[in-house]
Protein backbone atom coordinates (compact mmCIF):
# COMPACT_ATOMS: atom_id res chain seq x y z
CA UNK A 1 0.00 0.00 0.00
CA UNK A 2 2.82 2.40 0.93
CA UNK A 3 4.56 1.57 -2.33
CA UNK A 4 1.34 2.30 -4.24
CA UNK A 5 0.88 5.67 -2.48
CA UNK A 6 4.50 6.57 -3.18
CA UNK A 7 4.08 5.76 -6.85
CA UNK A 8 0.92 7.83 -7.00
CA UNK A 9 2.69 10.80 -5.36
CA UNK A 10 5.54 10.45 -7.84
CA UNK A 11 3.07 10.43 -10.72
CA UNK A 12 1.41 13.57 -9.42
CA UNK A 13 4.79 15.29 -9.01
CA UNK A 14 5.83 14.36 -12.54
CA UNK A 15 2.53 15.55 -13.97
CA UNK A 16 2.84 18.83 -12.07
CA UNK A 17 6.42 19.25 -13.26
CA UNK A 18 5.45 18.58 -16.87
CA UNK A 19 2.59 21.05 -16.60
CA UNK A 20 4.93 23.71 -15.23
CA UNK A 21 7.19 23.34 -18.26
CA UNK A 22 4.45 22.75 -20.82
CA UNK A 23 5.04 24.52 -24.12
CA UNK A 24 2.50 27.07 -25.35
CA UNK A 25 0.45 25.99 -28.33
CA UNK A 26 2.18 27.01 -31.56
CA UNK A 27 0.94 30.48 -32.45
CA UNK A 28 -0.21 30.32 -36.07
CA UNK A 29 -1.88 33.11 -38.02
CA UNK A 30 -4.54 34.26 -38.67
CA UNK A 31 -6.16 34.29 -35.24
CA UNK A 32 -9.65 34.81 -36.67
CA UNK A 33 -10.97 35.21 -40.19
CA UNK A 34 -14.46 36.60 -39.61
CA UNK A 35 -13.55 40.01 -38.15
CA UNK A 36 -15.13 39.09 -34.84
CA UNK A 37 -12.23 40.23 -32.64
CA UNK A 38 -11.93 43.96 -32.11
CA UNK A 39 -9.32 45.29 -29.65
CA UNK A 40 -8.53 48.79 -28.38
CA UNK A 41 -4.89 49.73 -27.79
CA UNK A 42 -3.53 52.56 -25.63
CA UNK A 43 -0.23 53.79 -27.02
CA UNK A 44 1.66 57.03 -27.61
CA UNK A 45 2.51 57.93 -31.19
CA UNK A 46 6.20 58.13 -31.98
CA UNK A 47 7.75 61.31 -33.31
CA UNK A 48 7.66 61.22 -37.10
CA UNK A 49 4.52 59.14 -37.47
CA UNK A 50 2.35 61.83 -35.93
CA UNK A 51 3.41 64.19 -38.72
CA UNK A 52 1.81 61.93 -41.32
CA UNK A 53 -1.30 60.55 -39.58
CA UNK A 54 -3.72 61.33 -36.80
CA UNK A 55 -3.89 57.78 -35.45
CA UNK A 56 -2.06 54.48 -35.72
CA UNK A 57 -5.29 53.09 -37.19
CA UNK A 58 -3.87 54.53 -40.44
CA UNK A 59 -0.30 53.27 -39.98
CA UNK A 60 0.90 50.87 -42.72
CA UNK A 61 2.48 48.45 -40.21
CA UNK A 62 -0.73 48.32 -38.15
CA UNK A 63 -2.88 47.70 -41.20
CA UNK A 64 -0.54 44.88 -42.23
CA UNK A 65 -0.70 43.47 -38.67
CA UNK A 66 -4.49 43.50 -38.85
CA UNK A 67 -4.45 41.67 -42.17
CA UNK A 68 -2.07 38.99 -40.86
CA UNK A 69 -3.83 38.38 -37.53
CA UNK A 70 -7.43 39.02 -38.59
CA UNK A 71 -7.81 41.30 -35.55
CA UNK A 72 -9.27 44.81 -35.82
CA UNK A 73 -7.24 47.29 -33.73
CA UNK A 74 -8.44 50.74 -32.68
CA UNK A 75 -5.90 53.05 -31.04
CA UNK A 76 -6.22 55.48 -28.14
CA UNK A 77 -3.41 58.04 -28.07
CA UNK A 78 -2.54 60.41 -25.22
CA UNK A 79 -1.80 64.00 -26.24
CA UNK A 80 1.74 64.67 -27.42
CA UNK A 81 3.98 65.55 -24.47
CA UNK A 82 1.49 64.22 -21.91
CA UNK A 83 3.01 64.11 -18.42
CA UNK A 84 0.99 61.08 -17.34
CA UNK A 85 -2.23 62.99 -16.66
CA UNK A 86 -4.10 61.33 -19.53
CA UNK A 87 -2.83 57.88 -18.52
CA UNK A 88 -3.82 58.36 -14.88
CA UNK A 89 -7.26 59.66 -15.87
CA UNK A 90 -7.82 56.64 -18.11
CA UNK A 91 -6.79 54.22 -15.35
CA UNK A 92 -9.08 55.95 -12.85
CA UNK A 93 -12.05 55.87 -15.25
CA UNK A 94 -12.31 52.08 -15.20
CA UNK A 95 -13.00 52.22 -18.95
CA UNK A 96 -9.78 50.51 -19.92
CA UNK A 97 -8.42 49.67 -23.35
CA UNK A 98 -7.86 46.00 -24.07
CA UNK A 99 -4.09 46.45 -24.50
CA UNK A 100 -1.64 48.92 -22.97
CA UNK A 101 1.63 49.63 -24.82
CA UNK A 102 4.27 51.77 -23.13
CA UNK A 103 5.85 52.64 -19.81
CA UNK A 104 2.80 54.20 -18.16
CA UNK A 105 2.44 51.67 -15.35
CA UNK A 106 6.20 51.84 -14.68
CA UNK A 107 6.27 55.64 -14.71
CA UNK A 108 2.99 56.62 -13.09
CA UNK A 109 1.37 53.70 -11.24
CA UNK A 110 2.69 53.03 -7.72
CA UNK A 111 4.10 49.52 -7.69
CA UNK A 112 4.10 49.29 -11.48
CA UNK A 113 2.66 46.40 -13.45
CA UNK A 114 2.86 43.87 -10.55
CA UNK A 115 0.70 46.14 -8.39
CA UNK A 116 -1.73 46.76 -11.26
CA UNK A 117 -2.06 42.98 -11.58
CA UNK A 118 -2.72 42.70 -7.83
CA UNK A 119 -5.24 45.54 -8.08
CA UNK A 120 -7.19 43.73 -10.78
CA UNK A 121 -6.46 46.19 -13.57
CA UNK A 122 -4.11 43.99 -15.60
CA UNK A 123 -4.16 40.27 -16.29
CA UNK A 124 -1.25 38.19 -15.03
CA UNK A 125 1.04 38.09 -18.10
CA UNK A 126 2.57 34.74 -17.14
CA UNK A 127 -0.73 32.90 -17.41
CA UNK A 128 -1.33 34.20 -20.91
CA UNK A 129 2.29 33.84 -22.06
CA UNK A 130 2.57 30.26 -20.81
CA UNK A 131 -0.57 29.31 -22.70
CA UNK A 132 -0.39 31.29 -25.93
CA UNK A 133 2.99 33.00 -26.50
CA UNK A 134 5.11 30.36 -28.22
CA UNK A 135 7.27 32.92 -30.07
CA UNK A 136 8.10 34.81 -26.89
CA UNK A 137 8.95 31.61 -25.01
CA UNK A 138 11.24 30.48 -27.83
CA UNK A 139 13.10 33.79 -27.62
CA UNK A 140 13.24 33.63 -23.83
CA UNK A 141 14.98 30.23 -23.98
CA UNK A 142 17.93 31.86 -25.75
CA UNK A 143 18.57 34.45 -23.02
CA UNK A 144 21.43 34.22 -20.56
CA UNK A 145 20.89 34.41 -16.81
CA UNK A 146 21.40 38.17 -16.59
CA UNK A 147 18.88 38.84 -19.36
CA UNK A 148 16.28 36.58 -17.77
CA UNK A 149 16.73 38.47 -14.48
CA UNK A 150 16.29 41.83 -16.20
CA UNK A 151 13.15 40.64 -17.99
CA UNK A 152 11.55 39.26 -14.82
CA UNK A 153 10.07 41.22 -11.93
CA UNK A 154 10.82 40.59 -8.26
CA UNK A 155 7.65 38.50 -7.97
CA UNK A 156 8.37 36.47 -11.10
CA UNK A 157 6.28 38.20 -13.77
CA UNK A 158 7.60 38.10 -17.33
CA UNK A 159 8.38 41.61 -18.53
CA UNK A 160 6.57 41.00 -21.80
CA UNK A 161 7.09 43.56 -24.54
CA UNK A 162 10.50 45.02 -23.66
CA UNK A 163 12.75 44.80 -26.72
CA UNK A 164 15.95 42.78 -26.66
CA UNK A 165 19.22 44.39 -27.75
CA UNK A 166 21.50 42.95 -30.42
CA UNK A 167 24.86 43.73 -32.05
CA UNK A 168 26.18 46.21 -32.97
CA UNK A 169 24.46 48.29 -30.25
CA UNK A 170 24.49 45.94 -27.28
CA UNK A 171 27.28 46.61 -24.74
CA UNK A 172 28.01 50.01 -26.31
CA UNK A 173 27.71 53.35 -24.52
CA UNK A 174 25.16 55.05 -26.74
CA UNK A 175 25.53 58.69 -25.69
CA UNK A 176 28.35 60.94 -24.53
CA UNK A 177 30.50 63.99 -25.13
CA UNK A 178 31.27 65.21 -28.64
CA UNK A 179 33.74 67.91 -29.69
CA UNK A 180 34.75 69.71 -32.89
CA UNK A 181 37.60 67.60 -34.21
CA UNK A 182 38.29 70.08 -37.03
CA UNK A 183 38.78 72.88 -34.51
CA UNK A 184 41.18 70.79 -32.43
CA UNK A 185 43.27 70.21 -35.56
CA UNK A 186 42.93 73.80 -36.81
CA UNK A 187 44.19 75.29 -33.55
CA UNK A 188 46.76 72.61 -32.72
CA UNK A 189 44.90 71.20 -29.68
CA UNK A 190 45.18 67.65 -28.38
CA UNK A 191 42.07 65.54 -27.82
CA UNK A 192 41.30 66.08 -24.10
CA UNK A 193 41.76 63.14 -21.75
CA UNK A 194 41.37 64.73 -18.32
CA UNK A 195 38.99 67.30 -16.83
CA UNK A 196 41.91 69.75 -16.81
CA UNK A 197 42.63 69.06 -20.50
CA UNK A 198 38.99 69.63 -21.38
CA UNK A 199 38.87 72.89 -19.43
CA UNK A 200 41.96 74.14 -21.26
CA UNK A 201 40.46 73.21 -24.64
CA UNK A 202 37.30 75.15 -23.77
CA UNK A 203 39.47 78.12 -22.85
CA UNK A 204 41.23 77.87 -26.19
CA UNK A 205 37.88 77.77 -27.99
CA UNK A 206 36.86 80.95 -26.16
CA UNK A 207 40.11 82.67 -27.08
CA UNK A 208 39.40 81.89 -30.72
CA UNK A 209 35.99 83.55 -30.51
CA UNK A 210 33.68 80.60 -29.90
CA UNK A 211 30.50 82.02 -28.35
CA UNK A 212 29.67 79.10 -26.01
CA UNK A 213 32.67 76.75 -25.72
CA UNK A 214 30.58 73.99 -24.07
CA UNK A 215 26.86 73.91 -24.93
CA UNK A 216 25.31 72.52 -21.79
CA UNK A 217 21.65 71.89 -21.07
CA UNK A 218 19.50 71.85 -17.95
CA UNK A 219 21.31 69.87 -15.29
CA UNK A 220 18.30 67.58 -14.87
CA UNK A 221 18.43 66.72 -18.58
CA UNK A 222 19.04 63.00 -19.08
CA UNK A 223 22.09 63.64 -21.28
CA UNK A 224 24.23 64.47 -18.23
CA UNK A 225 23.33 61.28 -16.36
CA UNK A 226 23.16 59.14 -19.50
CA UNK A 227 26.95 58.87 -19.42
CA UNK A 228 28.20 60.93 -16.45
CA UNK A 229 31.34 61.54 -18.50
CA UNK A 230 32.10 64.69 -16.52
CA UNK A 231 30.72 64.11 -13.01
CA UNK A 232 32.17 60.58 -12.76
CA UNK A 233 35.64 62.09 -12.38
CA UNK A 234 34.44 63.30 -8.96
CA UNK A 235 32.99 59.92 -7.98
CA UNK A 236 29.35 60.88 -8.50
CA UNK A 237 26.47 60.65 -10.94
CA UNK A 238 25.09 63.97 -12.09
CA UNK A 239 21.91 63.51 -10.02
CA UNK A 240 20.74 60.01 -9.19
CA UNK A 241 20.93 57.12 -6.80
CA UNK A 242 24.18 55.24 -7.14
CA UNK A 243 26.12 52.40 -5.57
CA UNK A 244 29.06 52.93 -3.24
CA UNK A 245 32.46 51.55 -4.19
CA UNK A 246 31.50 48.17 -2.74
CA UNK A 247 28.91 47.84 -5.51
CA UNK A 248 26.30 46.74 -2.95
CA UNK A 249 25.06 49.70 -0.93
CA UNK A 250 22.93 52.51 -2.32
CA UNK A 251 23.47 56.23 -1.75
CA UNK A 252 22.25 59.45 -3.36
CA UNK A 253 24.89 61.21 -5.42
CA UNK A 254 24.06 64.68 -4.11
CA UNK A 255 25.02 63.58 -0.58
CA UNK A 256 28.51 62.46 -1.58
CA UNK A 257 31.54 64.73 -0.88
CA UNK A 258 32.57 64.69 -4.54
CA UNK A 259 29.34 66.38 -5.57
CA UNK A 260 30.50 69.70 -4.19
CA UNK A 261 33.66 69.43 -6.29
CA UNK A 262 31.53 68.65 -9.36
CA UNK A 263 29.44 71.78 -8.79
CA UNK A 264 32.56 73.83 -8.18
CA UNK A 265 33.88 72.80 -11.60
CA UNK A 266 30.69 73.96 -13.30
CA UNK A 267 30.70 77.16 -11.25
CA UNK A 268 34.24 77.88 -12.40
CA UNK A 269 33.33 77.23 -16.03
CA UNK A 270 30.39 79.62 -15.71
CA UNK A 271 32.58 82.33 -14.19
CA UNK A 272 35.03 82.00 -17.10
CA UNK A 273 32.30 82.01 -19.75
CA UNK A 274 33.02 78.43 -20.83
CA UNK A 275 29.33 77.62 -20.25
CA UNK A 276 26.48 80.16 -20.26
CA UNK A 277 23.55 81.03 -17.98
CA UNK A 278 21.03 80.05 -20.66
CA UNK A 279 22.09 76.47 -19.99
CA UNK A 280 19.77 76.21 -16.98
CA UNK A 281 16.69 76.43 -19.25
CA UNK A 282 18.08 74.77 -22.39
CA UNK A 283 17.11 71.31 -23.66
CA UNK A 284 19.50 68.92 -25.43
CA UNK A 285 18.16 69.73 -28.92
CA UNK A 286 18.86 73.42 -28.41
CA UNK A 287 22.36 72.65 -27.12
CA UNK A 288 23.06 70.51 -30.18
CA UNK A 289 21.77 73.30 -32.43
CA UNK A 290 24.38 75.65 -30.92
CA UNK A 291 27.01 73.01 -31.69
CA UNK A 292 26.00 72.33 -35.30
CA UNK A 293 25.62 76.05 -36.06
CA UNK A 294 29.23 76.72 -35.07
CA UNK A 295 28.40 78.70 -31.94
CA UNK A 296 29.66 75.95 -29.58
CA UNK A 297 32.63 73.60 -29.59
CA UNK A 298 31.40 70.68 -27.48
CA UNK A 299 28.16 69.19 -26.17
CA UNK A 300 26.42 65.88 -25.44
CA UNK A 301 24.89 63.69 -28.16
CA UNK A 302 23.42 60.27 -28.79
CA UNK A 303 24.93 58.09 -31.49
CA UNK A 304 21.60 58.06 -33.33
CA UNK A 305 22.20 61.81 -33.82
CA UNK A 306 25.87 62.05 -34.76
CA UNK A 307 25.54 61.45 -38.51
CA UNK A 308 22.82 64.08 -38.81
CA UNK A 309 24.80 66.52 -36.64
CA UNK A 310 27.77 66.23 -38.99
CA UNK A 311 25.48 66.79 -41.97
CA UNK A 312 23.86 69.85 -40.39
CA UNK A 313 27.21 71.27 -39.31
CA UNK A 314 28.65 70.99 -42.80
CA UNK A 315 25.85 73.16 -44.20
CA UNK A 316 27.43 76.26 -42.64
CA UNK A 317 31.00 74.94 -42.38
CA UNK A 318 32.18 72.30 -44.89
CA UNK A 319 35.05 71.40 -42.53
CA UNK A 320 32.71 70.56 -39.63
CA UNK A 321 33.69 67.21 -38.11
CA UNK A 322 32.84 65.87 -34.67
CA UNK A 323 34.38 63.10 -32.60
CA UNK A 324 33.32 61.44 -29.39
CA UNK A 325 35.41 61.81 -26.23
CA UNK A 326 36.29 59.14 -23.71
CA UNK A 327 35.10 59.73 -20.13
CA UNK A 328 37.27 62.50 -18.73
CA UNK A 329 39.67 61.45 -15.99
CA UNK A 330 40.91 63.19 -12.85
CA UNK A 331 44.33 64.63 -13.64
CA UNK A 332 46.00 62.44 -11.01
CA UNK A 333 44.42 59.09 -12.03
CA UNK A 334 45.40 57.85 -15.51
CA UNK A 335 43.83 54.45 -14.75
CA UNK A 336 40.42 55.97 -13.98
CA UNK A 337 37.30 54.02 -15.03
CA UNK A 338 33.89 55.69 -15.25
CA UNK A 339 31.67 53.26 -13.32
CA UNK A 340 28.51 55.36 -13.79
CA UNK A 341 28.06 54.79 -17.52
CA UNK A 342 25.04 53.26 -19.18
CA UNK A 343 26.18 50.80 -21.86
CA UNK A 344 23.18 49.19 -23.54
CA UNK A 345 22.23 45.82 -22.09
CA UNK A 346 19.24 43.54 -22.40
CA UNK A 347 16.41 44.65 -20.17
CA UNK A 348 17.54 48.26 -19.84
CA UNK A 349 14.26 49.73 -21.10
CA UNK A 350 10.99 49.72 -19.15
CA UNK A 351 8.52 48.97 -21.96
CA UNK A 352 5.56 46.66 -21.23
CA UNK A 353 2.81 45.17 -23.38
CA UNK A 354 -0.05 44.35 -21.01
CA UNK A 355 -3.70 43.26 -21.24
CA UNK A 356 -6.58 44.61 -19.15
CA UNK A 357 -8.76 42.34 -17.04
CA UNK A 358 -11.76 43.79 -18.90
CA UNK A 359 -10.49 42.52 -22.27
CA UNK A 360 -13.08 40.18 -23.83
CA UNK A 361 -10.52 38.40 -26.01
CA UNK A 362 -7.36 37.91 -23.91
CA UNK A 363 -6.21 34.87 -25.90
CA UNK A 364 -6.45 36.76 -29.19
CA UNK A 365 -4.75 39.80 -27.66
CA UNK A 366 -1.81 37.74 -26.41
CA UNK A 367 -1.45 35.83 -29.66
CA UNK A 368 -1.53 39.06 -31.69
CA UNK A 369 1.20 40.55 -29.49
CA UNK A 370 3.19 37.32 -29.51
CA UNK A 371 3.23 37.38 -33.32
CA UNK A 372 5.52 40.41 -32.96
CA UNK A 373 8.15 38.10 -31.40
CA UNK A 374 8.30 36.00 -34.58
CA UNK A 375 10.80 36.71 -37.37
CA UNK A 376 8.07 38.10 -39.61
CA UNK A 377 6.56 40.14 -36.77
CA UNK A 378 9.92 41.68 -35.91
CA UNK A 379 10.48 42.51 -39.57
CA UNK A 380 7.06 44.15 -39.84
CA UNK A 381 7.55 46.57 -36.97
CA UNK A 382 11.29 47.20 -37.49
CA UNK A 383 11.20 47.62 -41.29
CA UNK A 384 7.51 48.09 -42.05
CA UNK A 385 5.66 46.26 -44.81
CA UNK A 386 7.86 45.35 -47.76
CA UNK A 387 5.74 47.43 -50.11
CA UNK A 388 3.09 50.07 -49.52
CA UNK A 389 0.96 51.82 -52.13
CA UNK A 390 3.47 51.19 -54.89
CA UNK A 391 6.55 52.18 -52.89
CA UNK A 392 9.22 49.64 -51.93
CA UNK A 393 9.89 50.09 -48.20
CA UNK A 394 12.57 47.44 -47.66
CA UNK A 395 14.28 44.60 -49.50
CA UNK A 396 16.83 41.87 -48.82
CA UNK A 397 20.31 42.30 -50.27
CA UNK A 398 22.62 39.65 -51.71
CA UNK A 399 24.00 38.83 -48.25
CA UNK A 400 20.54 38.18 -46.83
CA UNK A 401 20.48 41.44 -44.86
CA UNK A 402 17.20 43.35 -44.77
CA UNK A 403 17.74 46.91 -45.94
CA UNK A 404 15.58 50.00 -46.28
CA UNK A 405 14.94 51.21 -49.82
CA UNK A 406 16.12 54.56 -51.16
CA UNK A 407 12.56 55.77 -50.59
CA UNK A 408 13.30 55.56 -46.85
CA UNK A 409 17.06 56.14 -46.72
CA UNK A 410 17.36 58.92 -49.29
CA UNK A 411 13.94 60.48 -49.58
CA UNK A 412 14.45 64.05 -50.84
CA UNK A 413 11.33 65.34 -49.10
CA UNK A 414 11.37 63.72 -45.65
CA UNK A 415 14.37 63.11 -43.31
CA UNK A 416 15.20 59.46 -42.52
CA UNK A 417 14.34 59.72 -38.82
CA UNK A 418 10.92 61.10 -39.74
CA UNK A 419 9.89 58.90 -42.65
CA UNK A 420 11.15 55.76 -40.94
CA UNK A 421 8.50 56.10 -38.21
CA UNK A 422 5.77 56.58 -40.81
CA UNK A 423 6.27 52.91 -41.78
CA UNK A 424 7.76 51.33 -38.63
CA UNK A 425 6.86 51.35 -34.92
CA UNK A 426 9.71 51.00 -32.44
CA UNK A 427 7.49 50.46 -29.39
CA UNK A 428 5.96 47.40 -31.06
CA UNK A 429 9.39 46.01 -31.99
CA UNK A 430 10.35 43.11 -29.75
CA UNK A 431 13.95 43.29 -30.92
CA UNK A 432 16.33 46.03 -31.98
CA UNK A 433 17.04 44.12 -35.19
CA UNK A 434 20.72 43.82 -36.13
CA UNK A 435 20.02 44.43 -39.82
CA UNK A 436 18.42 47.79 -39.08
CA UNK A 437 20.96 48.82 -36.43
CA UNK A 438 23.89 48.13 -38.76
CA UNK A 439 22.36 50.40 -41.40
CA UNK A 440 21.54 53.18 -38.98
CA UNK A 441 25.03 53.18 -37.45
CA UNK A 442 27.16 52.46 -40.50
CA UNK A 443 29.09 55.75 -40.71
CA UNK A 444 32.67 56.06 -39.38
CA UNK A 445 31.49 58.66 -36.85
CA UNK A 446 29.21 56.05 -35.26
CA UNK A 447 32.03 53.55 -34.79
CA UNK A 448 34.38 56.22 -33.45
CA UNK A 449 31.83 57.50 -30.91
CA UNK A 450 30.97 54.01 -29.68
CA UNK A 451 34.65 53.17 -29.26
CA UNK A 452 35.46 56.41 -27.45
CA UNK A 453 32.38 56.48 -25.22
CA UNK A 454 32.60 52.80 -24.26
CA UNK A 455 36.35 52.89 -23.51
CA UNK A 456 37.15 53.04 -19.78
CA UNK A 457 33.46 52.92 -18.88
CA UNK A 458 31.08 50.45 -17.24
CA UNK A 459 27.93 50.58 -15.12
CA UNK A 460 29.22 48.80 -11.99
CA UNK A 461 28.08 51.57 -9.65
CA UNK A 462 24.82 52.37 -11.39
CA UNK A 463 21.58 51.14 -9.80
CA UNK A 464 20.01 48.89 -12.50
CA UNK A 465 17.11 50.42 -14.38
CA UNK A 466 15.16 47.18 -14.09
CA UNK A 467 14.72 47.27 -10.29
CA UNK A 468 11.06 47.47 -9.27
CA UNK A 469 9.39 49.20 -6.33
CA UNK A 470 6.33 48.08 -4.39
CA UNK A 471 3.32 50.38 -4.22
CA UNK A 472 4.28 51.64 -0.74
CA UNK A 473 7.90 52.14 -1.81
CA UNK A 474 6.80 54.10 -4.87
CA UNK A 475 4.68 56.42 -2.75
CA UNK A 476 7.53 56.97 -0.27
CA UNK A 477 9.96 57.76 -3.06
CA UNK A 478 7.68 60.06 -5.06
CA UNK A 479 6.59 62.06 -2.01
CA UNK A 480 10.14 62.67 -0.85
CA UNK A 481 11.87 63.11 -4.19
CA UNK A 482 9.43 65.72 -5.47
CA UNK A 483 10.62 67.95 -2.64
CA UNK A 484 14.26 66.87 -2.82
CA UNK A 485 14.66 67.50 -6.53
CA UNK A 486 12.79 70.80 -6.50
CA UNK A 487 15.02 72.08 -3.70
CA UNK A 488 18.27 70.65 -5.06
CA UNK A 489 17.77 71.82 -8.63
CA UNK A 490 17.04 75.35 -7.49
CA UNK A 491 20.19 75.54 -5.37
CA UNK A 492 22.37 73.78 -7.92
CA UNK A 493 21.41 76.38 -10.52
CA UNK A 494 22.07 79.22 -8.08
CA UNK A 495 25.51 77.85 -7.19
CA UNK A 496 26.55 77.08 -10.78
CA UNK A 497 25.46 80.53 -11.94
CA UNK A 498 27.34 82.20 -9.07
CA UNK A 499 24.21 83.52 -7.35
CA UNK A 500 24.78 81.45 -4.21
CA UNK A 501 28.08 80.85 -2.44
CA UNK A 502 29.51 77.34 -2.88
CA UNK A 503 30.14 77.40 0.88
CA UNK A 504 26.36 77.11 1.38
CA UNK A 505 26.29 73.69 -0.29
CA UNK A 506 27.01 71.80 2.94
CA UNK A 507 23.94 73.39 4.53
CA UNK A 508 21.87 72.60 1.42
CA UNK A 509 22.84 68.94 1.71
CA UNK A 510 21.86 68.84 5.37
CA UNK A 511 18.48 70.31 4.46
CA UNK A 512 17.92 67.45 2.00
CA UNK A 513 17.80 65.03 4.93
CA UNK A 514 14.73 66.85 6.28
CA UNK A 515 12.78 65.70 3.22
CA UNK A 516 13.27 62.02 4.13
CA UNK A 517 16.08 61.14 1.74
CA UNK A 518 17.24 58.33 4.06
CA UNK A 519 13.83 56.66 3.66
CA UNK A 520 14.20 56.79 -0.12
CA UNK A 521 17.72 55.37 0.04
CA UNK A 522 16.28 52.49 2.10
CA UNK A 523 13.63 51.95 -0.59
CA UNK A 524 16.26 51.86 -3.33
CA UNK A 525 18.41 49.50 -1.26
CA UNK A 526 15.53 47.09 -0.71
CA UNK A 527 14.67 47.12 -4.42
CA UNK A 528 18.31 46.55 -5.39
CA UNK A 529 18.61 43.64 -2.92
CA UNK A 530 15.49 42.04 -4.42
CA UNK A 531 16.94 42.51 -7.88
CA UNK A 532 20.11 40.64 -6.87
CA UNK A 533 17.97 37.83 -5.43
CA UNK A 534 15.89 37.27 -8.58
Amino acid sequence: MKKFVALMLLAVMLATSMAAFAEPTENTMPIVTDGSVKLTVFMSMESGSEQAMATYDDHPAIQAWEEITGVDFTFIHPPAGDDGTYFNTLVASGQWPDIWIGTGFTDYYPGGVPQAVNDGILMNPNELVDAYASNYMNVRKSWDEATVRNFTTDDGLYRFGAATQVPPVVDKQHSGLVIRKDWLEKWGLEVPVTIEDFTNVLRAFKEHGVEVPFAGMRLDNWMWSGSNMLSAAFGVMNDSFQLNEDGKTVTYSVLEPGYKDWLNLLRGWMAEGLIDRDMVNRNDSDAQALFTSGRAGATFAGNWQTQQMNTLGQVSDPDFDLIGLTSLKPADDPAFINEFGDPIYNGSNTMWWTISTTCKYPEAAMRALDYLYSYDGIELMVFGPKEWKGEIIHTTDETGMRVFSDFILHNPNVPYNTIRYQYTIQNLSSEYCADMEMQQYSAPVNAQCWDAWTKDLNNRRRVPGSITLTSDESITQVNAMNNVRTFIREHINLIVCGDEDIANWDNDVQYVYSFGINDVIAVQQAAFDRYLAR
